[in-house]
């Protein structure tokens, strides 16, 4: 199931990248790859005897299973795609972009450093 989130975030990331800055590509293919690997850690959690998703337990369960937890990063995946996007469509002030992607790049370097420490393994 993984694939399938990783495949379409390469198609959205193909699709609108004409348009974008190098420094942009490179923040966004930065980003989509932090939020695979979260998702792979996240999705390590269901099959792990003891652990819980303790991030987004609102959204995913605490045991999330393979398919909600690849919904919820491909979701994320397309979403910050078409954010992106539009920041570059309304030619929206550099730092404005850097500071978009520079959050969520932070935010997933938090989530993947923070999985790591507990144990938490790519499958």
């Amino acid at each position: 199931m993984m694939k399938v989130v990783l495949a379409l975030a390469a198609a959205m990331f193909l699709a609108g990248c004409a348009t974008w800055s190098p420094e942009t590509k490179a923040e966004e293919s930065v980003y989509l790859t932090l939020d695979a690997v979260d998702g792979l850690q996240t999705a390590d959690i269901a099959h792990t005897h003891g652990c819980y998703e303790a991030e987004s337990p609102w959204l995913l369960g605490r045991e999330p299973s393979a398919r909600s937890t690849s919904a919820y990063f491909a979701a994320l995946a397309v979403a910050h795609i078409a954010i992106t996007q539009l920041l570059v469509d309304h030619n929206a002030p550099p730092w404005t972009l850097r500071t978009w992607e520079l959050i969520g790049i932070a935010w997933n370097v938090r989530d993947v450093s923070h999985n790591a420490e507990i144990g938490i393994k790519l499958p």
